[in-house]
């Protein structure tokens, strides 16, 4: 399980409130598997993210737009990735089910997606907002 810390904070309500729904949703799926119920929950998490995915980006690109923060392009670029790469997981789970290993990577794929880019890359965005605000 991941714990919300305010280093994780944009100091903006609405993306903060989307990152902790995020969290809770993966501290959520994360639950189930200790359960045994990882391959019950799987379509959960992607009904969830095909929505998220949308929705959060816009407004966060709208954000970063808006204050010309400087790595826009990058950042944007990182959620293509993200949504490719969840449009490509969602198509292996329609084809082929909801094995524990593929449970297993996509617990793997939201969690470094959580750590790595709401913790490290969304940071310097954060900080960059913050220093204009």
């Amino acid at each position: 399980m991941i714990e919300w810390r305010e280093e994780f904070s944009f100091g903006i309500e609405k993306i903060d409130n989307q990152h902790k729904e995020f969290l809770k949703r993966l501290n959520g799926f994360l639950s189930s598997l200790k359960e045994g119920k990882g391959k019950e929950e799987i379509e959960k998490v992607f009904e969830f993210l095909k929505e998220y995915v949308i929705f959060h980006f816009e407004e966060e690109e709208t954000f970063m737009k808006n204050m010309d923060f400087p790595d826009f392009e990058k950042h944007k670029k990182t959620h293509q990735d993200f949504k490719e790469n969840i449009n490509k997981l969602k198509e292996d789970l329609d084809k082929e089910g909801a094995s524990l290993s593929f449970v297993l990577k996509v617990s793997k794929e939201l969690t470094q997606w959580y750590i790595n880019h709401i913790g490290k890359m969304d940071k310097k965005y954060a900080l960059a907002f913050k220093g204009k605000s």
